[in-house]
């Protein structure tokens, strides 16, 4: 009868003990199934930030090649602009007369060529932060998403201002350059007129009969 008391003090402990085994493996479990849930979250998270991330470095890419290409344009546009003006200094040292139209075109030139100093500090401003972003881009381990809302607001800032300034800019500049064009063509059809009445008059004066006309007047004027 001891013996038989014994074993089931025994079963009753092996009882009690399995009892305590199997809650101690829910726990375990429940425990194990929320580190699941918790770091598929975690990699759900993650795998969101870097499809943002992609998202946000071909739109940053874009944006900054957007700017290049308006930095590109404004050289040709600001070299253009250079040569217009050298045209003019060299139509005026050709041809005096026409001074004050010569000068008003200068004036305008000179003043493009500041406008276009202006818009190359925006478009530097530009692609300085578009290239902060793409550092911080090139850097998703660090990433968070408030680094991420921030990165976006970066973003949003860079192409409001490629927008609202840089274009604009640009199309008034590229208008005052066609502007340009239109002027020194029309000053060298002046020109180009002018030399030829004097052209004309040369011949004129040459092909008179000796002491026919007082030539002397006539080269003066």
């Amino acid at each position: 009868m001891k013996r038989l008391s014994y074993i089931s003090q025994k079963v009753a402990d092996a009882s009690d003990k399995t009892k305590r085994a199997e809650t101690a493996l829910g726990g375990a479990a429940a425990d194990a199934q929320r580190a699941k849930n918790a770091a598929g979250e975690a990699l759900e998270i993650t795998g969101n930030i870097e499809q943002e991330m992609g998202s946000l470095n071909l739109e940053a890419n874009v944006t900054a090649d957007g700017a290049l290409a308006m930095e590109k344009g404004l050289a040709t546009l600001k070299s253009e602009m250079r040569e217009v003006e050298g045209e003019l200094a060299r139509k005026e040292r050709e041809f005096g007369t026409d001074t004050d139209a010569v000068q008003t075109v200068i004036a305008e030139a000179q003043r493009v060529d500041n406008r276009a100093k202006n818009a190359g500090v925006t478009i530097q401003d530009t692609l300085n932060t578009l290239d902060g972003i793409l550092h911080l881009i090139d850097q998703p381990g660090s990433m968070d998403e408030e680094g991420l809302i921030l990165l976006e607001q970066k973003l949003f800032r860079a192409k409001a201002q490629i927008n609202s300034q840089l274009r604009p800019l640009m199309s008034k500049l590229e208008e005052r350059a066609s502007s340009q064009r239109g002027h020194l063509r029309s000053l060298e059809t002046s020109i180009d007129g002018i030399l030829a009445d004097v052209k004309n008059l040369e011949n004129i004066r040459d092909n008179l009969p000796p002491g026919c006309y007082n030539t002397q007047a006539l080269e003066q004027h």
